[in-house]
């Protein structure tokens, strides 16, 4: 029931943007036997040269309409494999023309002719992946079905064979959810004359965004969005009940950690990483290169075409929006990245959080009507080769090393408590679409101090800035699991760099539709979900943060004394604050003002540090790193650029 209704509203309403291979002129090949990945052509063509008009609709409507018929027919196979090989070509093209539109409309915002295409490509994409998806139910369900079925995958041919073209009320559904995305983005953008204003104004528009969808969930069969998003919209293998109890683990375990760890980052100078760095692109890309290629050959290609065909925009500019993201360009089996430096140290984990997506994406040969982004494996990319730099950083910048390696493991575990605070919010909005704003906003406060984030990231007023809980509603989970898997590939990587190695590459070689815990338990990562490994996972993870990793012999530079020496008892959040927020807080009161940006879910925030006074029978005080995304747009729910 689930996989059938996976393929209603998801797959048509959606842009799901994949890689398929295709041979083409002036390609150059990767992949193949001894290689992690799949043999791939790439094409060689800068962003400029793409051609954004690529898609031929009349082609597509005439190959769809004549697959649909000569199926039926016997003795057709080589005229069905012919048209079905059109369908995946155009369906790749439209693919690579939507993320282009996009591509220009936020280069440059102010260019109304660039959003309204973009605004077109959006509406034509959902109209052609419906037919594209009601024609392969009609082979799926003709004499050459198992051909098909075998080409395709069970899941992908599953979906497809049960799927249900869309009535006029879901699509009038999932318009009225674009419009609404669309005013969000245009009134983010708006100055207003306080935070209460903003959240009055933005927060009316969530809760139509949750009526509208609502709606969708209960014309998809389910009785909540909540329930809809997990098993539907994001292929997980993994249910919302195991997210409770995870978040509930988070809570107990790791909410004391992230502080004591907070204080030793402090310690080790980790606001450093928000000093000016203000280089060109390609310097920045320079320092790099050595290091791709010492975590692998195959990184290291991928990252040599990256700079040749300059499939980057990493300038900063007023004009452009201020986020980072990795879109696929399936028609020339290539990938490009997009960023809004800011010119600090930080932008360094931004370029090499992309990367990790672009080299996934680069390898990836599977067709765009079969790629169903899982962004729990997907994010793992992107954060796992952030924390196989940790060794690398010292050696990029003498001076920064430790600043550095500590502000990569500090954002992993602040990502996993933002992210499960999110989600529970949402789990609980979702499941109780009457509430009021004012109700939403005081749940917001509540969850927040729960895990210690009352602040401008999870408060009453400016979570109406976290654009995914608009846009991509039970998107931010997974910045959670895929954290958590990269910090396992942390903890492997101190004993044994090599094994790390290979464990993310493989990772890295599946596509982004294998489930999570499939890919975990296939790389013999631990299951997050089980009792206890979140416990375990910090326990260890508290022995071998600070610690030097040896990136050539794998093996940590000593035996532990060094951590040992500098290890302090873990206090509670009080103790901690009453034995340090002296030095630190007023070391740090000049900063407060200003703010920093960090890169945690792929857009910039705010960093500072505050005090929060926690006023109930409990009421504590606690120092924390305060949190707030800078206003940032992007598309629909399932449009799923990486992050």
């Amino acid at each position: 029931m689930h996989l059938k209704t996976a393929g209603r509203i998801m797959i048509a309403g959606t842009l799901v943007l994949a890689l398929a291979a295709q041979g083409v002129s002036g390609a150059v090949a990767t992949g193949g036997e001894g290689s992690y990945y799949r043999e791939k052509e790439h094409e060689q063509v800068s962003l400029a040269d793409m051609d954004r008009k690529s898609f031929n609709e009349e082609e597509f409507r005439k190959a769809a309409s004549e697959l649909k018929q000569v199926c039926r027919e016997e003795g057709q196979e080589d005229r069905v494999a012919e048209l079905y090989a059109v369908v995946l070509d155009q369906t790749n093209r439209l693919s690579t023309v939507s993320a282009l539109a996009m591509l220009d409309y936020y280069s440059d915002m102010n260019d109304d002719a660039a959003a309204e295409w973009n605004d077109e490509v959006t509406g034509l994409y959902s109209e052609i992946m419906d037919e594209a998806a009601g024609t392969l139910r009609e082979v799926l369900n003709s004499g050459y079905g198992e051909i098909y079925r075998e080409e395709m995958g069970d899941y992908n041919a599953d979906v497809y064979q049960y799927y249900e073209d869309m009535t006029e009320e879901e699509e009038a559904l999932i318009d009225r959810q674009q419009e609404l995305v669309s005013e969000y983005e245009e009134k983010l953008m708006d100055d207003y004359d306080s935070q209460e204003e903003e959240n009055q104004v933005l927060g009316q528009l969530f809760l139509e965004l949750l009526q509208v969808r609502t709606e969708i969930a209960q014309a998809g069969g389910y009785d909540n969005y909540a329930d809809y998003a997990y098993e539907a919209g994001y292929f997980r293998d993994y249910t919302v009940e195991d997210v409770e109890n995870l978040r509930q683990e988070v809570k107990e375990e790791l909410v004391p950690f992230f502080y004591d760890l907070t204080g030793r980052a402090l310690d080790r100078g980790v606001n450093d990483v928000f000093e000016e760095y203000d280089v060109s692109s390609e310097e920045l890309l320079e320092t790099f290169a050595p290091y791709m290629e010492a975590i692998s050959p195959e990184v290291g290609e991928a990252f040599g075409f990256f700079r040749e065909q300059q499939l980057y925009d990493l300038d900063s500019s007023e004009d452009k929006i201020s986020m980072a993201y990795t879109v696929e360009l399936p028609a020339y089996g290539s990938a490009y990245i997009y960023d809004n430096r800011s010119g600090m140290y930080y932008d360094i984990f931004t370029v090499v959080h992309e990367f990790g997506h672009f080299n996934s994406v680069y390898h990836d040969d599977t067709p765009a009507l079969y790629t169903n982004i899982n962004m729990d494996v997907s994010e793992i990319h992107s954060q796992g080769l952030e924390l196989l730099f940790y060794p690398y950083y010292e050696q990029m910048y003498p001076g920064m090393g430790s600043a550095m390696q500590f502000y990569a493991v500090y954002e992993m575990f602040n990502n996993i408590l933002l992210s499960c605070a999110f989600d529970e919010v949402e789990n609980a909005v979702y499941r109780n679409p009457d509430l009021t704003l004012e109700e939403i906003n005081s749940l917001m406060d509540e969850v927040g101090m729960e895990y210690g984030l009352v602040s401008q990231s999870v408060n009453s007023e400016t979570w109406v800035e976290m654009t995914h809980l608009f846009m991509q509603p039970f998107y931010m989970i997974s910045y959670g699991t895929s954290a958590l898997a990269a910090l396992e590939l942390f903890r492997l990587s101190a004993d044994d760099r090599d094994k790390a190695v290979d464990c993310y590459m493989q990772i890295s070689a599946y596509a982004t539709a294998e489930p999570y815990c499939a890919v975990m338990e296939a790389c013999g990562l631990e299951d997050i979900f089980e009792e206890g490994t979140v416990t375990k996972l910090k326990e260890d993870l508290d022995d071998i943060v600070g610690i030097t990793h040896d990136p050539v012999s794998g093996q940590k530079e000593n035996d532990g004394s060094q951590k040992k020496e500098q290890k302090k008892e873990q206090l509670s959040l009080p103790e901690w604050l009453e034995q340090n927020a002296d030095n630190t807080w007023k070391d740090l009161g000049a900063d407060l003002e200003e703010g920093f940006r960090d890169t945690s879910f792929g857009g910039y925030r705010e960093l500072a540090l505050a005090v929060i006074l926690a006023i109930g029978a409990a009421a504590a005080v606690s120092t924390l790193l305060c949190i707030h995304m800078k206003k940032k747009k992007h598309r629909d729910n399932n449009d799923l650029p990486r992050y």
